[in-house]
């Protein structure tokens, strides 16, 4: 036998070898399983604030559209984003969920319950920063102070706080117990170090051990 016709045979038994060690890896190994795919869910937000005056009377309402940094939450699992102009955007498997928003740790609103099957889906329902419970602001809008109304039915350790609508504490108005009964607390527009907050958009809540309750402020005219 030639020198040329050994190089083939080595070669047709090299490709051999490898094709049955290809084989059998092919065997051995587990199927691939596919990464779930994941849909987009887009939503919108908007801030209402309940307007009064000195007295408390009701004055109508005051919408903020395209806010920032607004907290949203996708309820059904941990995951929570932020508004940028008001619009939010979540990507989630198939299933069923609601979205939810809040201020410093307090829900204020939430959506109805949409499903996500196999397509993108773009939320019809707006998500509202307003009112939660019975907290009211009198004079709101204010530039110089508002009295911050309540009423407890029994005796709690009860905080309240003024935060912006990204749920950064600006003022702590009070942290300890309340008897049961009517309340009415003032914030004068300054933080925790007595300095003058800018005119905008805050939320007051008042959080107990067993609820919590949110009003929209408007610092400025």
């Amino acid at each position: 036998m030639t020198r040329r016709g050994t190089l083939r045979r080595r070669m047709r038994w090299t490709v051999l070898v490898f094709a049955l060690i290809a084989l059998g890896a092919g065997a051995c190994s587990s199927p691939v399983t596919p990464y779930p795919f994941h849909y987009l869910v887009v939503g919108y937000l908007k801030i209402v604030a309940a307007l009064a005056d000195a007295a408390g009377n009701p004055l109508g309402v005051r919408a903020l559209y395209g806010p920032d940094s607004v907290k949203v939450r996708l309820l059904g699992t941990a995951d929570s984003t932020r508004t940028v102009s008001g619009q939010y955007l979540f990507r989630a498997l198939n299933g069923t969920y609601e979205t939810s928003a809040e201020v410093a740790g307090v829900p204020t609103d939430s959506t109805r319950i949409f499903q996500v099957r196999d397509a993108d889906q773009a939320l019809t329902d707006t998500l509202v920063v307003r009112r939660s419970g019975d907290l009211k602001a009198a004079p709101n809008p204010f530039t110089v102070q508002t009295a911050i109304a309540f009423t407890l039915a029994a005796d709690a350790n009860v905080t309240i706080q003024i935060s912006t609508l990204a749920g950064t504490r600006v003022r702590t108005l009070a942290s300890r117990s309340f008897t049961a009964g009517p309340w009415v607390l003032n914030w004068d527009g300054t933080d925790d170090t007595a300095a003058a907050v800018a005119n905008g958009w805050y939320v007051a809540t008042l959080t107990t051990a067993s609820e919590r309750r949110a009003e929209v402020i408007v610092k400025g005219p």
